[in-house]
């Protein structure tokens, strides 16, 4: 979640950790936050480790590591 209460979906390598500092350059906000785990499934519809990034049941922006 965002500092302006938007939700964004990030896809990193694998190997990789998502930094926030630049998610939220990406998306051109201030700072981004991980969504709590208990929060997840009123927000998306899916439980964590069940939500995919690409085809979700709702529509979110998605920015996608330039490796894929």
């Amino acid at each position: 979640m965002s500092s302006k209460g938007n939700n964004y979906v990030f896809v990193v390598p694998v190997g990789e950790t998502l930094d926030l500092k630049k998610a939220a350059a990406a998306v051109g906000e201030k700072s981004v936050a991980m969504i709590k785990q208990k929060e997840l499934l009123g927000l998306t519809g899916y439980v964590h480790g069940g939500c995919s990034p690409v085809g979700m049941k709702k529509l979110f922006p998605t920015m996608i590591h330039e490796s894929a």
